[in-house]
């Protein structure tokens, strides 16, 4: 897993070369270039496992900015800008000089996300055709405060998420149809981080970093591309993600400008 999160962050150091050279060199890196913007939006419910024998459930909503370039030679990469709102359910900080359970009546945690995607075609028929797909996203939240209480002397908490999500697998889409365009995508799925939080009660003083890992690993994805004219696009896709005992689920939908 160390090796594709480095893989990918190269090449996202790749994507800043545009700022370092001529804007005539630029011109011929994107002669030929397919450009693609849009907006997205996703949910996902995912269980996550903390402190080797607990779970939780980790419920955020994303809403993505999508720049798409799309050279001659059958590569696609989009990098990703979003913003999130999200839920830890049942997180509990036990290190704390007083334990701190994350749970319904807890604010929303917003934060920002990072991501980025490579498509490259492996087969192509006249029905069928086999890419392959590998994403990585990058979330940090913002600093949130809590008021500790029930307790004689008053006491306040503050907490940051972080999380990698790392996917990587074949999709396969069906072509036959004429503006409308079903595919598969199969994938080991894989999100990862850590919830630090600081607590502060009268004098005493704590912090605690808690690792969260997703029981699931492996995405069953089932999605639709729909051409609405030859600037304008659809994308919907659901992900199923089993674990033992459960399933995640997951919705996506991206619409799409070509210029």
């Amino acid at each position: 897993m160390k090796k594709i999160c480095s893989l990918f962050v190269a090449f996202l150091l790749t994507l800043t070369l545009p700022f370092f050279i001529s804007a005539q060199a630029q011109e011929r890196l994107l002669e030929g270039t397919a450009i693609k913007a849009g907006l997205g939006f996703e949910y996902f419910s995912r269980k996550i496992a903390w402190d080797e024998k607990y779970s939780s459930e980790l419920k955020p909503i994303l809403l993505t900015f999508n720049l798409e370039l799309e050279p001659r030679n059958g590569l696609i990469i989009n990098t990703i800008l979003g913003y999130s709102f999200s839920n830890y359910l049942g997180l509990i900080f036990r290190e704390l000089p007083f334990s701190l359970e994350i749970g319904e009546e807890t604010k929303i945690i917003r934060g920002y996300l990072f991501g980025a995607e490579i498509k490259k075609d492996l087969i192509s028929s006249e029905n069928l055709e086999i890419e392959g797909l590998g994403q990585i996203f990058y979330y940090f939240g913002s600093k949130q405060e809590w008021e500790v209480k029930g307790l004689a002397e008053s006491g306040t908490a503050q907490g940051r998420p972080k999380w990698w999500r790392v996917s990587i697998g074949p999709v396969f889409t069906y072509k036959r149809f004429a503006s409308i365009y079903p595919y598969l995508y199969l994938n080991l799925n894989k999100l990862w981080g850590t919830f630090k939080v600081k607590e502060k009660v009268g004098d005493l003083e704590g912090t605690e970093n808690q690792k969260i890992s997703s029981k699931s690993l492996f995405s069953t994805a089932l999605g639709f591309i729909y051409e609405l004219t030859s600037t304008l696009s659809i994308k919907g896709e659901a992900n199923f993600l089993p674990y033992k005992n459960g399933t995640d689920l997951g919705v996506m939908i991206k619409v799409m400008y070509s210029f």
